[in-house]
């Protein structure tokens, strides 16, 4: 799955390299073998020949990112808004009791979630996971997309700048340094401990496994699919929060010589917030980035371009005065 945004990478990376390096060796050759009054007109001419290789290779790397986004992208399923209302009670009688859950009961109810397919009860889970002091991580197409454009809008931002420089000079820019230390590809490995954590690719597959082991009334297909379930879960225990006694004192002197506006001005009763009410706000879905590679002339580059042919130009007969 995600393997592939890490080959593809490696392939660019290594053919936008080798660009540079035959432009390095193209540009050597012309300035041993050349006459000294030929040397500019060469380099120049080159020089737009390595500009236009860099750019297809630049295309192509973006095409396949663009490519494979879609593909990952689609893989995301298994999770809607539907609402398992019983399952949903049976949470909700859970999270009411105060009573937290340990790690093994979140884990049973997690596959229970992961079969109804539905992200409300998913959500409802998750709290009930905090609340009990436990981390929970379960399959979340939101949260795999999320990852998924994240590490594409690195590798948009390699595929844009990178400039094929192999070797690292002390001298480098800091752009130049920055592209230079992400060749090797190892920026993508959190990123695909993340996705592989998150995504939903085989919930589908294994949810209509499921359907069709019901029907058949096949129990080893259905015992499997729920060990598939079971092992999507985790859940461990979260680090306890203990605040030191300094930090403890400091927060007390900060609230007694620094007292917030809400301290200093009495609050009206029916201005105070209903007793046990949490606002909750739910996340927005990561918004896809934007992959695309404007590669038309800006009016400057037109500018240097005429710029730059003018000087290799052989004055006229007019220009001369003769």
């Amino acid at each position: 799955m995600f393997e592939i945004l890490k080959e593809e990478f490696k392939a660019n990376t290594v053919k936008m390299q080798q660009i540079r390096a035959a432009h390095e060796k193209k540009e050597k050759e012309i300035r041993d073998v050349y006459a000294p009054g030929k040397i500019p007109q060469f380099l120049q001419e080159e020089e737009a020949n390595y500009k236009s290789e860099m750019k297809n290779a630049r295309l192509d790397a973006i095409n396949q990112l663009n490519s494979a986004v879609e593909k990952l992208e689609k893989q995301q399923g298994g999770m809607t808004a539907a609402i398992d209302t019983e399952l949903l009670a049976t949470l909700n009688a859970v999270s009411n009791s105060g009573m937290g859950l340990t790690a093994a009961e979140l884990r049973e109810l997690g596959e229970k979630v992961l079969s109804s397919g539905s992200s409300i009860c998913a959500r409802k889970l998750s709290e009930i996971a905090e609340e009990s002091g436990i981390s929970l991580t379960m399959p979340n197409p939101d949260k795999a997309k999320s990852v998924l454009y994240e590490a594409a809008e690195k590798m948009m931002s390699f595929y844009r700048n990178y400039n094929g420089v192999d070797k690292y000079r002390a001298d480098m820019q800091t752009d130049e340094s920055q592209y230079y230390f992400m060749t090797d590809g190892k920026f993508l490995d959190d990123y695909e401990r993340q996705y592989e954590v998150a995504t939903t690719s085989n919930l589908v597959r294994i949810k209509e496994a499921v359907a069709k082991a019901q029907e058949t009334g096949h129990e080893e297909t259905i015992e499997a699919a729920s060990e598939r379930f079971r092992k999507m879960v985790r859940a461990d225990d979260l680090p306890e929060k203990k605040s030191s006694e300094a930090s403890a004192y400091a927060k007390a002197y900060s609230a007694r010589m620094c007292p917030s506006e809400k301290d200093l001005q009495p609050q009206v009763a029916f201005m105070r917030p209903s007793p046990g009410i949490v606002s909750k706000r739910v996340p927005r879905p990561a918004q896809r980035p934007d992959l695309t590679y404007d590669t038309a002339d800006t009016a400057a580059s037109i500018a240097a371009k005429e710029l730059s042919e003018r000087a290799f130009l052989f004055p006229t007969a007019d220009e001369l005065g003769i």
